[in-house]
């Protein structure tokens, strides 16, 4: 920000404080960089003021870098900061100085409206649901009926007799509960 700003001053105390605390010693090359930002954002806008309509691409070879994506991301930051805009050039940008002649007015929005012309609300339908063709399912699996934590449905209660017997001499005497590793797979099962 400093760099961006022009603040040469702070970023000489932000130098000196780096420099004077052991414990800040990994920052002096940060602040290193951000010295040598400030050297290449105001040769960006050197470059702009005296070739306007530049393009963004071109940049790296008039002030003789080498990092073509970090001048983006400087050119970037002098957009937001209102030093320079950038107008749509092709694939790259056109580069004017804020306030100059050459900057366009920015390009206003289309105001977003709904593609009907009528305001009144659309007819509606009623559907009967006894002409609908429709196909059962099977049930959902037990797990899914669990109680959720805010879920409306309440648990579903436990069967208390597993088989009904019609038309037999036999009788169920007691029902276990198979371990999960000798179930049969449900999807083989009948319904």
């Amino acid at each position: 920000m400093l760099a961006l700003a022009g603040d040469d001053a702070g970023l000489a105390e932000m130098e000196r404080v780096a420099r004077s605390i052991p414990e800040l010693e990994p920052w002096i090359a940060v602040v290193g960089q951000h010295v040598e930002d400030r050297r290449i954002l105001s040769a960006i806008v050197r470059a702009v003021a005296g070739s306007p309509r530049c393009l963004q691409t071109d940049i790296k070879e008039v002030i003789g870098a080498t990092d073509g994506a970090h001048i983006a991301n400087l050119i970037a930051y002098l957009e937001k900061g209102g030093t320079v805009v950038r107008i749509k050039y092709g694939r790259s940008y056109s580069l004017v100085l804020a306030g100059s002649s050459e900057a366009l007015a920015p390009i206003t929005k289309r105001p977003v409206a709904s593609h009907r012309r009528d305001r009144k609300a659309p007819p509606l339908r009623e559907i009967n649901l006894s002409s609908l063709h429709y196909v059962p399912l099977p049930r959902a699996p037990m797990r899914w009926e669990d109680v959720q934590p805010g879920s409306e449905y309440g648990k579903v209660p436990e069967a208390v007799d597993f088989f009904d017997i019609h038309g037999a001499d036999w009788r169920v005497t007691s029902v276990e509960k198979m371990p999960s590793g000798e179930r049969p797979d449900i999807a083989f099962r009948r319904t």
